[in-house]
C-alpha cells in the first residue's frame, strides 16, 4: 500500500456459540459470542479478543428485517511487548432473503 509497513498476518482459533429465540411466530432474537483465541502472528505478534452480537429481527415469509449490535475487543501485544487495545462497537441494519 505504500506506507513502508509490512504487512502482518494472523491465523486465529475461535470458539464461540449462538442462539436463536423466536419470541412471537415471526419476532425473534438472536445472540452470538465468539472468543478470539490467542496466537503468534507472522512478525511474533499476539493477538486474543473476544466478539459479541444481539440481533433483533422480524420475519415476513422469506425477508426477515434485523438490526445487530455489535462488540468487538482485540489486544493485540507486538514482539516487543507493547500492548494495543482496539474496541469497536455499534449498529448494523438490513434484510436477508431466505430461499
Amino acid at each position: 500500500d505504500g506506507s513502508g509497513v509490512e504487512p502482518e498476518t494472523f491465523k486465529n482459533n475461535v470458539a464461540g456459540a449462538s442462539i436463536t429465540l423466536y419470541l412471537a411466530k415471526k419476532l425473534g432474537i438472536t445472540g452470538l459470542f465468539q472468543q478470539i483465541l490467542k496466537e503468534k502472528s507472522d512478525l511474533d505478534s499476539d493477538l486474543v479478543g473476544t466478539n459479541t452480537e444481539g440481533t433483533l429481527f422480524l420475519d415476513f415469509g422469506i425477508l426477515r428485517i434485523q438490526g445487530t449490535w455489535f462488540n468487538e475487543e482485540l489486544d493485540l501485544t507486538s514482539a516487543s511487548g507493547t500492548l494495543t487495545t482496539k474496541s469497536s462497537t455499534g449498529i448494523l441494519s438490513g434484510l436477508k432473503l431466505f430461499f
